[in-house]
């Protein structure tokens, strides 16, 4: 056994180095969680790149580097048939961008291209797009910084989305000139893929052969094949479930009642894990993940911690991954529990008494204004 361990270990590392085209993605600073749909949304606008230049969105980081930031753009219909090609500065110094005003540019990205008719996300006539600098730019965190979207070919005028004032460390700045809203922009770090990988992989390691659980087939799999999926999560959580070969479903398939497992995240960047007896419906299209007839549902927002939190205001790479291996551990803790059926009686969330096990049953609000009025479903003596 201890062989088969060593070697299982050292192939995870080989297929690790081996995977560094992997877009592991750490979202920093954003004012929104998802994509933000325009159409009949009183709080979105577009401006226009072109004629409002220089535009830019302030931003005040927690980590000390960016790699990526993502925003969302609107082709306006009539504008021309060729799409357009957009890159993103990030400045310091002045929100006043133009020549003289002591701004410094820092970094630009990659130059991105947007097909005419640019539509992704669901959004129906808008869509988001990832810029991913060539190297990660080194910032100081707690201080204030500036992405400016550039339009380098293409129709004209392009727009980017604003969404009202969402975002409590930033705002729009057009020509130096501040107003009360934010573009829709999500920010964040792309980790080594070896490092990421190898700390989720890792965390289900030592679960699989602690408990000897059937996360022990995936992992195998997983080096086998050379595969790492974290490239196409949003967080640690879900890194962990997809390494874990998790099923993903869809909330809208799934029926009301059941046992949810709903994960956020703490201001210190520990998880917090609270069973449902049922899906609230406003968590209904996040990620869900299917394990033993019981659900995860990852509500983190790609966060390492919460947003409004100041803990994390100087946060240095070796606290970064300290804290997402912490998450792995958690989550590769809760899998076992769920796989092995302990989470029904031993689990007690902070410190209370066991909980039973809520699958079948769920409590209905009856929606008896002014009063509150609530049944409860599938008791041993029936609804009451």
């Amino acid at each position: 056994m201890k062989t088969t361990l060593q070697n299982l270990i050292a192939a995870l590392f080989v297929a690790a180095s081996l995977q560094t085209h992997a877009q592991g993605t750490v979202y920093d600073q954003q004012s929104a969680t998802g994509p933000v749909p325009i159409t009949g949304n009183a709080n979105a606008d577009g401006l226009n790149i072109q004629e409002d230049q220089p535009l830019a969105q302030s931003f005040i980081p927690s980590l000390s580097a960016i790699g990526f930031v993502q925003f969302e753009f609107w082709d306006i219909p009539n504008n021309g048939n060729n799409g357009a090609t957009v890159y993103v500065n990030l400045w310091t110094g002045s929100p006043d961008l133009r020549s003289g005003f002591n701004s410094t540019l820092l970094g630009s990205t990659t130059p991105v291209y947007m097909p005419n008719g640019f539509v992704n996300s669901g959004l129906g006539n808008a869509g988001v797009t990832s810029f991913y600098f060539s190297t990660s730019v080194t910032l100081t965190a707690g201080q204030t910084y500036y992405l400016q979207p550039v339009v380098l070919s293409g129709d004209d005028p392009w727009d980017i989305i604003t969404i009202g004032d969402t975002y409590p460390n930033g705002q729009v700045f057009e020509n130096g000139g501040g107003f009360s809203t934010d573009f829709w922009f999500r920010e964040g770090v792309v980790p080594e893929p070896s490092t990421l990988a190898l700390i989720v992989l890792s965390s289900l390691l030592m679960f699989s052969f602690k408990r000897h659980f059937k996360l022990v087939v995936p992992l195998l799999l997983l080096f086998t094949a050379s595969v790492l999926s974290i490239h196409a999560a949003d967080s640690v959580v879900q890194a962990t479930a997809d390494e874990a070969g998790l099923a993903r479903v869809s909330g809208a398939t799934l029926s009301h009642d059941g046992t949810f497992w709903v994960i956020t995240v703490n201001s210190d960047g520990s998880l917090n894990e609270m069973p449902y007896p049922f899906l609230p419906s406003n968590l209904s299209t996040l990620p869900i993940y299917s394990v033993a007839g019981k659900f995860i549902v990852a509500d983190t927002g790609g966060q390492l911690s919460a947003p409004s939190s100041s803990s994390f205001a100087r946060m240095s790479t070796a606290q970064t991954m300290s804290v997402a291996q912490g998450q792995a551990e958690t989550m590769a803790g809760l899998i076992d529990l769920m796989e092995t059926n302990d989470d029904n009686q031993s689990f007690q969330p902070n410190g209370f008494t066991s909980m039973i096990d809520t699958n079948g049953m769920w409590l209905e609000d009856l929606k008896e204004a002014p009063y509150l009025g609530l049944r409860l479903h599938n008791t041993v003596s029936g609804d009451s």
